[in-house]
């Protein structure tokens, strides 16, 4: 078993464990304690021999293992699921001394994290990502979250979790789509300051795909700095809001068509989308927009959205979490891991970038 640690220096510091076969640490207690817990695994049904490999490395230490399946995707951050997952932990007599450990993608840390925050007002939780954008993204950071009709992400809670096992021998049955989607949070990484991504990824796109580990290990240590400067986006400055880089348009992107639209195809757009408007703002080159271009679609996602409406997007991203006093706001780029934050863009440049990057 070999592996690497990225320490996080959050409120509450943990380690995100990154290697082939990471799971196995749950065997011991150097880590996460185990013995004598009662334990919660929370999955989605397409991650059923990973949640049983995990109950298999801590079988014979916890006083209690149970499950608990939650459905695959967006579906999975939805309140009722929540609610029974609730009645679930109370029928167990699940009490504050419980773990619940969450294995599948990001939706799933999500949800599970949200159902951890708030039984109780708050139990320990452990993240085992099954997904590139859960291992480099989703399951880091302490956000937890369910969806409402009015928009993605909109309820939920800070929780920071005891550990985050990123296995990468996980990602060996992940569809290509998925693995694929997953990658626009890496490259995201990468134009906001791990620029050894996007050379790594100029240089041999399939890299990403055959040698993910040290882009992975880029992308982690990326969002753990950033979270340990402005772990509750308390920050006066972008702090924490840096990570939402293509996040607002991509955001509009997934809830105007239904989830039908992967989170990491939403933010490869949505990327794309943020260096037009830059570039409108006179703040970045045309030459840093064809970058995005170039680097998104080497990596086989896409760069141009389809079947929405402009007054529709808008609308969404009025909504944005980043919104202050009703005005939009975005993190933009003038160039990689250079950012600033525009405030009250005019819309005819919102309308323009949006035009652009039409399809």
């Amino acid at each position: 078993m070999s592996f690497t640690v990225v320490d996080v220096a959050a409120s509450n510091p943990y380690p995100v464990i990154v290697g082939d076969d990471a799971v196995a640490v749950l065997a011991d207690d150097e880590f996460v304690r185990i013995r004598n817990r009662m334990v919660l695994i929370i999955h989605n049904p397409d991650v059923r021999d990973q949640a049983e490999r995990v109950a298999s490395h801590i079988a014979g230490r916890a006083r209690r293992v149970t499950t608990w399946q939650v459905p695959s995707g967006e579906a999975a951050k939805n309140a009722q699921v929540a609610v029974d997952a609730w009645t679930h932990l109370a029928e167990a007599g699940f009490d504050r001394g419980g773990l619940i450990i969450a294995v599948g993608g990001g939706a799933t840390t999500d949800a599970a994290g949200f159902v951890a925050a708030t039984w109780m007002r708050g139990v320990d939780i452990v993240h085992v990502p099954t997904t590139t954008a859960g291992m480099v993204d989703a399951a880091i950071g302490g956000k937890t979250a369910i969806d409402i009709p009015a928009g993605k992400n909109l309820v939920g809670a800070f929780h920071d979790p005891r550990a985050v096992i990123c296995d990468l021998n996980f990602l060996a049955g992940l569809p290509e789509v998925e693995f694929r989607s997953g990658l626009a949070e890496v490259l995201k990484c990468g134009f906001i300051g791990a620029t050894s991504i996007l050379a790594g990824a100029e240089a041999d796109p399939k890299s990403l795909y055959e040698r993910p580990k040290d882009a992975f290990l880029a992308a982690i240590n990326i969002k753990a700095n950033v979270v340990a400067m402005d772990a509750r986006e308390n920050s006066l400055s972008i702090g924490r809001e840096l990570l939402n880089y293509g996040h607002t348009f991509g955001h509009a992107l997934e809830t105007l068509s239904g989830y039908t639209v992967r989170h990491g195809e939403a933010v490869a757009i949505g990327m794309v989308f943020a260096a037009e408007v830059s570039h409108r703002l006179g703040r970045c080159s045309a030459d840093f927009v064809e970058r995005h271009r170039r680097v998104i679609s080497s990596v086989g996602l896409p760069i141009v959205h389809r079947d929405i409406a402009f007054d529709d997007a808008l609308a969404v991203m009025a909504r944005d979490k980043k919104v202050r006093d009703g005005k939009l706001r975005m993190i933009l780029l003038a160039g990689p891991g250079d950012a600033f934050a525009a405030t009250d863009i005019d819309r005819s440049i919102l309308l323009s970038a949006f035009d652009a990057t039409r399809g």
